[in-house]
């Protein structure tokens, strides 16, 4: 059985700091992007298998799909890194049976309805409270872009709306 261990929230998913720092930093054997869209463009996996470090697999998939391997046996042997582009996918996600422990909230893209909540973290006040209600029931939801970034609560993240 395998082990989650890390759980983000990325707009960019597959990126640099995430095929360099974080994969090397918890020592991860494969990838999973959750994403019903996403999971649906060859393009978009192409290409984002082609920034992958070798070695690593990848797995593009949608949000059913991946509480049921989930749930299966925890996405199969080794470490595991999860991605969620967006904060309404880990929500559904987690209250599917994809039950994550913490969610790193480390890159989201500013658009209309959002405001920026900190550093490179925009946020929608919907948006906002799913993560608040993920916190409330268990999950350590923090903000942190980068890896040695300081951390930021829910909670000082709420207070900017």
């Amino acid at each position: 059985m395998g082990k989650i261990v890390l759980t983000r929230l990325d707009y960019r998913m597959v990126h640099g700091q995430i095929a360099v720092t974080i994969i090397n930093r918890y020592n991860v054997n494969s990838v999973f992007v959750v994403d019903d869209e996403v999971a649906k463009n060859k393009i978009v996996c192409d290409i984002l298998r082609f920034g992958m470090k070798p070695g690593v697999s990848l797995e593009v998939v949608p949000v059913d799909v991946a509480v049921e391997k989930f749930q299966n046996d925890c996405f199969g042997n080794g470490n595991h890194l999860v991605i969620f582009r967006e904060a309404k996918t880990a929500y559904e996600a987690w209250n599917k049976g994809l039950k994550f422990e913490e969610l790193n909230v480390g890159q989201s893209q500013l658009t209309p309805g959002k405001q920026k909540v900190y550093r490179s973290i925009s946020l929608s006040k919907e948006e906002a409270l799913m993560l608040k209600e993920l916190d409330d029931n268990g999950v350590h939801v923090y903000f942190k872009p980068l890896p040695d970034d300081l951390e930021a609560s829910i909670d000082d993240i709420l207070k900017k709306f």
